[in-house]
């Protein structure tokens, strides 16, 4: 049986038959993988790989910032109150 593989020269995600892992060998989805890097400003550029470049959904850094403000750690680290407000970016 043969394997067919491609990696990405960006961020070294790696195709094996059509199924999506991390760098680091874990199970992967294409929509996160955007969210995450691809879709970044660490994303690669034209080098990037992954079809779902550019497509929004899936996790991204954001969805993640929100999830950790939202929790409530033992000594008030995490939740809302312990961290300093937002800052507001603006584009140039």
């Amino acid at each position: 049986m043969s394997h067919a593989m491609r990696q990405c020269p960006a961020c070294q995600a790696c195709w094996i038959n059509n199924t999506l892992y991390w760098a680091t060998g874990a199970l992967a989805d294409e929509k996160d993988l955007a969210g995450l890097i691809c879709n970044t400003s660490y994303g690669g550029g034209a080098r990037c790989m992954n079809p779902q470049k550019g497509v929004e959904g899936g996790d991204t850094w954001a969805k993640r910032e929100e999830f950790i403000r939202g929790l409530d750690f033992p000594g008030g680290w995490g939740s809302n109150k312990s961290l300093p407000p937002k800052p507001l970016h603006r584009r140039l």
